[in-house]
C-alpha cells in the first residue's frame, strides 16, 4: 500500500485481527526486495493502483518469484477486476469493510499448507 497511513491501519487490523506477522513496504519495489530475501511470505497484500509499479505488475512479478503465494489485490476500480482474477490474484473491491479483509485474508491463509509438529 501506497498511502502510509492506509498501510498502517492494515497493519494493525492484520497483526490485531488475525494475530499474524506483517511485513509492509511503500511501494513494489520495496515488496519485491522484501520477496527477494527470502523471508517467509505467505500472502502479499497490495493496491492495483500505485505509483511506479502498479499492483498488477507487482503480481507478475510476485509470480515469477514465488508462485504458490496468495495475492489480494484492493481496487476501487471495477474495470481492472478481471484482469487481476485472470491473473491469480484475489480482488478485494474498495471500500472494504476490516470484516471483509479479515475474512478474505483468513481464508486465503488457511489454505496455505502447514508443516505437521513434529515434522523434520
Amino acid at each position: 500500500m501506497d498511502d502510509a497511513d492506509t498501510r498502517e491501519s492494515l497493519t494493525a487490523l492484520i497483526r490485531e485481527g488475525l494475530g499474524c506477522s506483517v511485513l509492509s513496504a511503500s511501494c513494489g519495489s520495496e515488496a519485491l526486495e522484501i520477496i527477494d530475501s527470502k523471508v517467509r511470505v505467505d500472502l502479499v497484500f497490495s493496491d492495483i493502483i500505485m505509483p511506479s509499479m502498479d499492483g498488477l505488475t507487482l503480481l507478475h512479478e510476485v509470480r515469477k518469484r514465488r508462485v504458490q503465494v496468495p495475492i489480494v489485490l484492493a481496487t476501487g476500480m471495477t474495470t481492472v477486476l478481471d484482469a487481476a482474477t485472470e491473473r491469480g490474484a484475489i480482488a478485494l473491491v474498495k471500500p472494504y469493510t476490516p470484516r471483509s479483509a479479515q475474512a478474505v485474508f483468513r481464508d486465503q491463509l488457511s489454505a496455505i499448507p502447514r508443516p505437521s509438529a513434529g515434522a523434520n
